[in-house]
């Protein structure tokens, strides 16, 4: 395949600087030039001080998508001028790409580390509006109507689940029910899916939930606080990503003891994912940032939730940080408690209670109060064009690593977010030799594939008659 012309690139890099000043928008951050204009300091000392107090979006002599704080500020008047002048020699139209690498740079207030979690509500507040009631109370609950439609279900209708055969759609990181839905309608054959759900069940509810501020652990005692008001007969679930982390602590850890579940996991984190391994911070967010744009160019729908994620961890290190190879900032993941849950390392407690205590058990037992089925993808699309990136980021079978470690986060088959065996993999079985424990249950697996990935699985007709057929409605 062809290298992009300098046009094409242009046009990328808008495309990525626009949506990545939109997500810094919604965290709070501004433009260092909207900083400095609003505040009315021109003055060059003031203006390098603001730059190395912001975060900056690159791209290096590779084509890849890199951060750095404070070390490229914005390129000043003057300096365009002589670019431009140095095109008109070379009787160019405007100045070469690379005069200009910079897509983005924005900047933060510094805070205090103690101070970060009344940050990271305000951005949950805005990413995942519907988890709080008209309000301002975390609730999250919503039912789905014949219509298609989720309207609020409040604390007042809980009694009516008391022994009904109920549905609930669990969304992942950086989403929220109304973008799950949207995916499943737009699916072939979703429509008749939801039409069967609302038919087939007595409630088909959805949980929006914080997905930064709060650990899946504290999202799964919310959800089972509210159906301990009304206890349903059976509870049948379908979690996307992180939503699979809620599913098992709701299912394991708080249900009711009466209370039978069944949960199809797609794409989930059971294991946890690389991504979101502490000493992987940096590389992940570079990984994110080209994960983003190439979603923008292949779906057009502008990679939404890893443009996402790449601000926020971005947005955490210019506030906290304000370097990005300190120990600090390899304890930047640990600040953000909706991502620490997931990290794939030995220090995540939270995934060890899970488990030592209850990973061991056989989910696939039909005769078990709680069973899971697993959708999964390796995503391993062609190394040329927009997918190029991933090979600076991943280990291949007998890489000559050398100095790239950094960078790598992946080392075995993922789906562009989660390592593919980790999402069947719920502990370890008792005595040695160590064996894992798997879930043996697959609604569908869609095995190495070129075009299944992490933020596409609800779009898959696969994934919809892996749900029907496993659920039976």
């Amino acid at each position: 395949m062809k290298s992009p012309s300098e046009e094409e690139m242009r046009e990328r890099n808008r495309r990525v600087s626009k949506a990545m000043n939109r997500a810094f928008e919604s965290l709070g951050g501004l433009s260092t030039d909207a900083v400095l204009m609003e505040r009315k300091r021109r003055a060059a000392p003031l203006r390098r001080a603001f730059c190395e107090r912001s975060i900056v979006l690159l791209r290096d002599a590779q084509g890849l998508l890199r951060w750095e704080i404070g070390s490229a500020p914005l390129p000043s008047p003057g300096h365009r001028a002589l670019a431009n002048a140095e095109a008109r020699r070379r009787n160019l139209r405007r100045a070469p790409l690379s005069v200009t690498p910079v897509l983005t740079q924005n900047y933060f207030d510094r805070i205090e580390p103690s101070k970060i979690g009344e940050w990271l509500k305000v951005a949950d507040e805005k990413l995942t509006r519907p988890a709080w009631n008209q309000r301002g109370d975390l609730w999250g609950l919503r039912r789905l109507t014949s219509g298609g439609k989720l309207v609020p279900f409040e604390m007042a209708e809980l009694p009516k689940l008391r022994s009904k055969k109920v549905l609930i759609l669990v969304h992942g990181t950086f989403s929220n029910s109304d973008a799950l839905l949207a995916d499943l309608m737009a699916a072939p054959t979703g429509p008749d899916l939801i039409s069967a759900a609302v038919s087939g069940y007595d409630y088909v509810l959805s949980f929006d939930h914080p997905t930064l501020g709060q650990s899946p652990t504290l999202n799964a005692f919310d959800l089972a606080s509210r159906l301990s008001i009304g206890v349903p007969a059976s509870v049948d679930l379908i979690a996307h990503s992180r939503g699979g982390l809620v599913v098992r602590w709701f299912c394991e850890a708080f249900r009711h003891p009466s209370l039978r579940c069944r949960a199809i996991l797609v794409g989930s984190p059971l294991a946890g994912t690389s991504l979101a391994a502490p000493a992987r911070a940096k590389a992940a967010m570079d990984f994110l940032a080209n994960a983003g744009e190439a979603l923008s160019l292949v779906s057009g729908l502008g990679g939404g939730i890893m443009f996402g994620l790449a601000s926020t961890l971005a947005g955490v290190f210019a506030k906290v940080a304000g370097a990005l190879s300190t120990p600090l900032a390899d304890a930047i993941i640990a600040m953000v408690p909706g991502l620490a849950a997931q990290s794939r390392e030995g220090g995540n407690v939270e995934l060890r209670a899970l488990r030592v205590n209850t990973g061991a058990f056989d989910f696939s037992d039909p005769n078990s109060p709680v069973r899971y089925a697993v959708i999964r993808s390796h995503f391993d699309p062609s190394e040329d064009g927009v997918w190029g990136f991933i090979k600076s980021f991943a280990v291949r079978p007998g890489a000559v690593i050398l100095g790239a470690a950094a960078n790598l986060i992946f080392e075995k088959e993922h789906d562009l977010v989660v390592d593919t065996e980790s999402m069947a993999e719920t502990g370890e079985l008792p005595g040695p030799p160590t064996r894992r424990a798997v879930i043996a249950t697959m609604a569908h697996d869609f095995g190495k594939s070129t075009l299944v990935h992490h933020c596409n699985y609800f779009q898959q007709r696969e994934t919809i008659r892996g749900i029907r057929s496993t659920l039976v409605f």
